[in-house]
């Protein structure tokens, strides 16, 4: 645009719109200018309203806390909380299945002490203190009362396994040389 407000000529007809557009601007512009301001009771009124709504947001300090307080109750949150349930119910299921085992559930007992076991025991009166003391040591045994007025002793056996409880018994009993009887005692 050159300094008279006018387009040079290469530009053809895209110039003259702008020039139009131009004029109409100028036109409109000195439209405008030529009219009054708005009415003072109205400019008033107007600056009232702005200024009230400014010291209603300084005074709405507890807005940021009514918010906080407002919002478990609108249902934004609603969708994450019904999505938390389904999973939650959806691994409780899959937790019931049956086949599946949990090796937790399994009860060891530890609590539980073997007893040990009792048995009568009637010396050989021929057999001697150290025959009857070996006999006792290759069994694991104690004497625990006796001797009664039958000459029976009650001796308590160390907790073994079973089948080697019942080799050292039937060991013990070949030895008529030391035992004339031996036989579980009642409880």
């Amino acid at each position: 645009m050159s300094a008279s407000g006018q387009l040079p000529p290469e530009h053809g007809s895209d110039s003259n719109e702008l020039a139009s557009t131009i004029e109409l601007r100028r036109a409109l512009r000195t439209a405008f200018d030529a009219e009054p301001g708005p009415a003072p009771r109205a400019r008033a009124a107007v600056l009232r309203r702005i200024h009230a709504q400014k010291s209603d947001q300084r005074v709405s300090w507890l807005a940021p806390v009514a918010a906080w307080l407002r919002a478990p109750l609108v249902p934004r949150w609603a969708p994450a909380a019904a999505l938390l349930l389904i999973v939650i119910q959806g691994a409780a299921l899959i937790h019931m299945l049956p086949g599946r085992t949990n090796p937790a559930a399994t009860v060891t007992t530890r609590a539980l002490v073997t007893t040990a076991t009792r048995l009568r025991v009637v010396f050989n009166p021929l057999a001697s203190a150290a025959q009857m003391r070996e006999l006792l040591d290759a069994l694991g045994a104690r004497i625990v009362d006796g001797p009664a007025s039958t000459g029976a002793y009650v001796v308590e056996l160390a907790a073994a396994d079973p089948k080697q409880l019942s080799e050292k018994l039937n060991a013990a009993r070949a030895r008529h040389d030391v035992l004339l009887t031996l036989e579980l005692a009642p409880p």
